[in-house]
């Protein structure tokens, strides 16, 4: 019977000596995947910081273009009123220098017809502005909406 035991001792030490390496490799397993997540988490948390910068950087930069855009629309604006002013000033002196009524009408149909005509002038040159100013403010949120749309399908 001790040949028996020490045999029987011999593969339970195998056995155990067995359970010890599968227990080994198992531990070793769970602890690669686990710093292999880990890796990834601090990678995506990375990758989210440069995300949000680069929204942030979109928006400033939208914020700059509108402003700019804005200016160049206030300027025209200012532009037109101030030749609009200059001209109905221009246009009164000289029908208050008319001759005759029928030469005042004449005057004030002129006025009004030129004047009528830079307002419209005007309109189209400032909508150009405006459709100008909304393309290129939204040019840098338009990017950054391409690419959540990529970052979600990736």
């Amino acid at each position: 019977m001790s040949t028996q035991s020490a045999s029987a001792k011999a593969a339970g030490a195998k056995t155990g000596k067995a359970k010890a390496t599968h227990s080994d490799t198992l531990k070793d397993s769970i602890e690669s995947a686990a710093q292999d997540s880990l890796d990834k988490a601090l990678k995506s948390v990375a990758s989210y910081g440069d995300f949000v910068k680069a929204n942030s950087e979109a928006v400033v930069e939208s914020l700059s273009l509108a402003s700019k855009g804005i200016e160049a629309i206030n300027a025209e604006a200012a532009s037109y009123f101030t030749s609009s002013l200059e001209n109905g000033v221009a246009a009164a002196q000289a029908m208050a220098g008319a001759n005759s009524l029928q030469d005042m009408l004449e005057l004030q149909a002129d006025y009004a017809k030129t004047a009528t005509e830079a307002w419209f002038s005007e309109l189209a040159a400032l909508g150009g502005l405006t459709s100008s100013l909304f393309t290129k403010a939204l040019a840098p949120i338009n990017e950054r909406v391409s690419a959540t749309v990529e970052l979600t399908r990736g």
